[in-house]
């Protein structure tokens, strides 16, 4: 019984710390959307820019922006400048109406292949740092047919491992030879984006 009793105070204090918690909470994301919206306002009408057309639609891409990028100092030693994670895009266009928020990675970059596929929901994907070259990086022999049996092996063993982890979408670091890239298209139907420099990969990998 004394157990039973100890463990409903103790339940009772945790949840008044909830609580508590997330009254503050509360408060300071008011406080912070305020001072949001007074910075916007301010900004706008010092660039002599119209605040009913642009506090709105300013207001909802900033509020997302100070939601959902989260950098981490203690873990992954990020700067807490938010400038180092958000990049602004100006769009040639008649009015605001493509005016969006992305959260993730927006960059321009050629497919592998052109009949690849250019549009896909909700990849699973696979990222490499080197290349998908299976030949050897410095070819030691000779023997022709011995260079080929050797590609056709590394081929079973890739096409075994893309059936095992199933990707749809594939980032490399560098090229990929014609051979591979034929399997990957053809009997997977997996999309290839090559040639890719290592701060484009490390920012994939982070948001993936």
């Amino acid at each position: 019984m004394i157990e039973a009793e100890e463990f409903k105070i103790q339940n009772k204090v945790m949840n008044e710390k909830q609580k508590v918690y997330d009254a503050y909470s509360h408060r300071l994301k008011e406080f912070s959307h305020r001072h949001i919206s007074k910075v916007i306002t301010e900004q706008l009408l010092a660039n002599q820019l119209s605040v009913r057309k642009w506090h709105s639609l300013l207001y909802g891409l900033i509020t997302k922006a100070a939601e959902q990028v989260r950098p981490s100092s203690r873990l992954l030693n990020d700067s807490l400048d938010i400038n180092q994670y958000i990049k602004i895009k100006i769009i040639d266009w008649r009015d605001s109406s493509k005016s969006a928020y992305v959260n993730g990675i927006v960059m321009t970059k050629n497919l592998a292949d052109r009949r690849m596929q250019n549009q896909l929901q909700k990849p699973s994907i696979l990222i490499l740092r080197n290349s998908l070259d299976i030949g050897s990086i410095e070819q030691q022999t000779t023997d022709l047919q011995r260079v080929i049996d050797e590609d056709e092996h590394l081929i079973k063993i890739l096409n075994l491992y893309l059936e095992k982890i199933k990707p749809t979408l594939i980032f490399v670091e560098r090229d990929v030879p014609y051979k591979v890239m034929c399997l990957l298209r053809d009997k997977h139907n997996i999309t290839v984006v090559s040639n890719l420099d290592e701060k484009k990969i490390t920012r994939l990998a982070r948001m993936t």
